[in-house]
């Protein structure tokens, strides 16, 4: 009787590829992209159908003011409370839990900007369906269990 160990050397031997692909597809599936446990969220009206990660990010930070000349961009943010309010700051703002307050502290002093409206996943889609400049980013998991009247999602595309 063959050992595990033999069967798979002389696999390797006669089937190398099978056993590098599927060693890819394992690793591949180890490694998920972040993003895509999140939506970007938009008014229906919005004309957008797709943001940059640095473009959305300028957005969320009041870097970037205005949709277009008439059109004020409104970034709206998951309270602090909400549990995947950290994973939100870290990826789409670039700041831990103790650097986000500080980060708006200086903004409103230097600025005179301040920080975005915060609430739940609810009250954020409904905001979105009222102001037409309004953009969050919403957990996927809560985006699909929610009623968006006019509130699309947008494709968050990489910035290579």
């Amino acid at each position: 009787m063959m050992s595990l160990q033999t069967i798979f050397l002389l696999s390797s031997f006669l089937y190398p590829q099978k056993i590098y692909a599927s060693a890819e597809t394992s690793l591949k599936k180890s490694i998920e992209d972040p993003y895509k446990n999140w939506v970007v969220a938009v008014h229906s009206s919005n004309p957008l159908v797709s943001l940059s990660k640095v473009e959305l990010r300028r957005i969320l930070l009041k870097q970037k003011l205005f949709w277009s000349e008439n059109n004020r961009a409104v970034p709206l943010f998951l309270e602090p409370s909400h549990e995947k309010f950290n994973e939100f700051s870290r990826l789409f703002l670039g700041f831990n839990s103790s650097q986000y307050p500080r980060f708006w502290i200086e903004q409103k002093f230097t600025k005179g900007l301040t920080k975005p409206k915060e609430g739940d996943v609810s009250s954020l889609i409904k905001l979105i369906g009222i102001l037409k400049g309004a953009i969050a980013v919403i957990p996927e998991k809560e985006w699909n269990k929610l009623e968006r009247p006019s509130v699309k999602s947008i494709k968050l595309i990489s910035n290579e």
